[in-house]
Formats: C-alpha cells, structure tokens, sequence
C-alpha cells in the first residue's frame, strides 16, 4: 500500500492560492494605478482608448488635414493627433495648442509605425 504525502498537495493549493493572489493584486493595482499615458507609450496601446498627456511641440496643415505632433517635429514626431479635412473643428483654435501641454482622449491607431489619435471633438483635449 502506497502512503501519499499531504505536503505535495498543500504545496500545490498554497503556490496556487498564491499565484492568485498576485494576479489579482496586478489587475487591481494596474486598474487604480491607471493614468495618463505618455506620447511615447502610445504605440504600445493600438486599438485601446487612452489619455495621452504630452506638450504639443507642432501644429501643422496639409491639404485640409491638421496634425498636432508630440516628441518631436515632423518627420520623427512620436504621436501624432490627426483631424480630418471633413471634421469641423477650427484650425485656428487647434493652432493655439502649439507649446502646450494638454491631454487628449481617443482610440490609438497606429498609422505608418506612428500611434495618433483621430479627433473628432474638441471635447476630447484637455489643456493642463
């Protein structure tokens, strides 16, 4: 007759309990810890819907489109907010955020290896 150890078992139930534990304790910390994301964390959140804080370093047209760049000037900017020629939203309120620090809030697509969001609200930017 084979004699089974308990101690594999409670092992098993307490590295399992653990791991549990520690899962949710992540979920939960993650979750509470949330908040703006950087322009350079962006790319890592495609298809999410973020809150991405930076200072607008450029604002720029090109054939109706307008495009507020993070990180860097165009050609290297890190995030880009994109407003389409059909959306109405004045360029020149869009201008004034140029040197600015503001928050904006939308879906990540990340469009030729660059992450941006596609404004179709002024509600989305908050100055801060």
């Amino acid at each position: 007759m084979a004699v089974v150890s308990a101690k594999p078992i409670f092992m098993n139930f307490r590295n399992t309990l653990f791991l549990i534990t520690l899962f949710v304790s992540v979920i939960v910390s993650g979750s509470l810890l949330a908040g703006d994301l950087t322009p350079w964390e962006a790319k890592w959140h495609d298809g999410e819907v973020v809150t991405i804080k930076g200072k607008v370093i450029e604002f720029r047209e090109s054939s109706g489109e307008a495009f507020l760049n993070m990180g860097q000037r165009h050609p290297k900017e890190i995030f880009t907010i994109f407003c389409a020629p059909k959306t109405k939203i004045s360029r020149k309120v869009l201008s004034r955020f140029e040197g600015k620090t503001i928050s904006v809030t939308g879906k990540i697509n990340v469009y030729q290896g660059r992450p941006k969001i596609t404004l179709t609200s002024l509600d989305q930017i908050s100055r801060k």
